[in-house]
């Protein structure tokens, strides 16, 4: 009887997972100036009617800008166009995490798992968004996913493309991609046959990489200093306690939406919770070598992350995060499946409560708060550092402001993306670029918390709550 019911849960969850992510997709929240910018090359493809090998920046591959085109062709240069693309990517994401996990974790034991990741606020607020780092998961996904294909022919060769692929959409697929490889090749030790087959990986992956390692060569100004990064590694591992339960609680992730972080209490609580839950998972004995390999996957992921990034940033850690929920759904499907066995009547509401709790957590945590405020533009704690919610403020009252009147730039660059992408569409604003700013009549700021309002005579849209326009003068 289980089975039935887990079956129609399998549907059900999805049908709630489309719904969750497809609704408000385009205003929940509104579009950073990070997506426009890379929408920004989109434009430059189909304007030039040329083949560009350059993404938006040389550690971010322009596959993803190809995908983009048709999107575009279909819906115009616009927020909705964009986002369409990594919805279908969301959706693809879930169906094959729920194939894996029915595969390797069973079929009943596999919904809680897949509700900790698909339903948390971690990926809820951050797989929404169109810009490249958003499919890091979904070519994880697919690369497991093609692996353990073992009757299809040439799984090792797309596999080895996919790899490639996702590491030319976005160079931070490499800690991800190091500990797929690390795990696989301990895993399937005990299998030399298995491993000396696996050969077209590497056949698959330059097909897949060649072209953006070139890049990587020729314009490395915008990646860093490797050496100045290394040397400061020891920092971001001392610095990582400290960002660990502002990230696996949500905590940070929910704030870049609102402007508020948890309370200290209840992001410890959550944190305390998920990481007793992952303990569990790596003791109960029926899924405990499972829930080891992930454990392994993510400390090498980690490992790689920490060495090859700067600083810490939300969209940096998302994998991880996911990662540790679930590690957890895993634990917590380890207590339920005790009470399972006892009564299912009891362990079916108990996931059901879980779900909906996620759920109402996700609306009227997250998204009722955004739709009331129209986000914010405080600041969160990012652990050794500290973000802005500025980025994703909803831009919709600053967009009615601007129609027709006048010439307008910015000097904060995610604001000034934000009115380039606009000015592609829609003729009402106009907009003075890098070439043309001395033209602009207006210019465009965030409006700090706390910041005076005035309505004096002359002052330009001050209900806005998030921006200010001035003249230039």
């Amino acid at each position: 009887m289980f089975r039935f019911f887990a079956y129609r849960f399998h549907i059900a969850i999805f049908i709630l997972f489309v719904i969750l992510n497809g609704s408000f997709l385009t205003t929940i929240p509104s579009l950073m100036g990070d997506e426009a910018h890379e929408g920004e090359n989109v434009f430059h493809m189909l304007d030039s009617k040329k083949l560009e090998i350059l993404g938006e920046r040389s550690y971010i591959g322009p596959f993803i800008d190809y995908v983009r085109i048709p999107f575009v062709l279909v819906f115009g240069y616009t927020s909705f166009a964009l986002r369409s693309v990594t919805f279908i990517a969301s959706v693809a994401f879930f169906l094959i995490c729920s194939y894996l996990l029915i595969k390797y974790v069973g079929k009943e034991e596999s919904i809680l798992p897949l509700i900790l990741v698909t339903f948390s606020p971690i990926y809820l607020t951050q797989q929404r968004l169109a810009w490249a780092i958003t499919f890091l998961p979904l070519y994880a996904a697919l690369l497991l996913f093609l692996l353990v294909k073992n009757k299809w022919k040439h799984r090792f060769l797309l596999g080895g493309l996919v790899a490639g692929l996702g590491l030319a959409n976005h160079l931070l697929f490499l800690p991800t991609l190091v500990a797929i490889i690390i795990v696989g090749i301990i895993t399937a030790i005990r299998h030399p046959r298995i491993l000396l087959s696996s050969w077209p990986i590497i056949i698959g992956f330059i097909a897949g990489f060649s072209m953006q390692f070139a890049i990587l060569q020729l314009h490395p100004d915008d990646q860093g200093s490797q050496k100045a990064i290394a040397e400061t590694v020891s920092d971001r591992w001392n610095a990582f306690p400290s960002l660990f339960p502002e990230i696996v609680s949500g905590s940070s992730y929910i704030a870049s939406y609102t402007g508020s972080e948890l309370s200290p209490v209840v992001m410890i609580s959550i944190t305390a919770i998920l990481s007793i839950l992952a303990l569990i998972a790596l003791i109960f004995p029926k899924h405990r070598n499972m829930a080891w390999i992930i454990a392994a996957a993510l400390f090498i992921h980690l490992f790689v992350l920490l060495r090859i990034i700067d600083r810490f940033s939300l969209r940096y850690f998302t994998i991880f995060a996911l990662g540790f929920w679930l590690l957890s759904g895993i634990g917590l499907e380890g207590i339920v499946g005790i009470i399972r066995k006892k009564n299912t009547a009891i362990a079916n509401s108990i996931t059901s409560i879980i779900l909906a709790a996620l759920i109402a957590w996700v609306i009227f945590g997250i998204a009722v708060p955004y739709l009331r405020t129209g986000g914010s533009t405080g600041i969160f704690s990012l652990g050794n550092r500290t973000d802005s919610a500025s980025a994703l403020v909803d831009t919709q009252p600053l967009f009615d402001c601007l129609k027709n009147l006048g010439p307008v730039t910015s000097e904060n660059v995610h604001i000034y993306n934000r009115l380039e992408f606009w000015s592609r569409h829609y003729s009402e604003i106009q907009f003075a670029d890098e070439d043309h700013k001395s033209t602009a009549k207006y210019l465009v700021d965030y409006r700090l918390p706390g910041s005076v309002k005035t309505n004096a005579a002359g002052a330009i849209c001050p209900q806005l709550q998030h921006f200010r326009i001035t003249e230039r003068k």
